[in-house]
């Protein structure tokens, strides 16, 4: 009587993911504040929210790859839209946002999903997906993306995370051994 036994060894990613996140804010607060100071009776601007802006970003890993998109809002947003401008690909969701709210979206292979969280509580939303959206991903070299909302622009902070991703394990190992 021979006993045969079976070892699988699989690697879920075969992919090195490069433990540094890059984390690109497109809407971002431009500092208006100088010195020397002196306030105007009827005020002054310290900083500015920049919206609706193109940022230039680059995968420098070895291979085409998702990311993490967290919208955040301030105020109500309608149908908001992450654009490609390089392949003019989107990524619209139906949904209305309200202050507070929290969108992430995850483009990542094998962990796609669409998350919004309001008032502490998280729900999947991703039957809100308009049906000629695409899962968006990250081109090596460089990548360019905005957004746009049918309401609510200004209401609307996107930050973008994303990991560089590299060639690793390529293969599934099973081994047997025969005793």
């Amino acid at each position: 009587n021979k006993l045969m036994w079976q070892v699988s060894i699989i690697w879920n990613n075969p992919y090195y993911v490069y433990n540094t996140q890059i984390i690109v804010d497109i809407a971002s607060t431009v500092n208006l504040f100088e010195f020397p100071f002196d306030a105007p009776v009827e005020g002054l601007a310290f900083s500015e929210i920049v919206t609706n802006q193109i940022e230039t970003i680059r995968n420098m890993g070895e291979i085409d790859c998702g990311a993490l998109f967290e919208i955040n809002a301030t105020g109500s947003i309608v149908e908001p839209t992450v654009i490609n401008t390089d392949t003019l690909e989107r990524f619209t969701l139906n949904i209305e946002l309200y202050a507070g709210d929290k969108l992430t979206i995850n483009t990542e292979n094998r962990t796609k999903q669409v998350i919004l969280e309001r008032n502490g509580k998280k729900k999947n939303v991703i039957n809100t997906i308009d049906n000629v959206s695409t899962w968006l991903k990250w081109a090596i070299g460089i990548n360019n993306f905005t957004y746009k909302t049918v309401y609510g622009d200004e209401n609307l902070k996107l930050k973008i995370y994303h990991n560089n991703m590299y060639l690793g394990v390529w293969y599934s190992y099973g081994l047997i051994f025969y005793g």
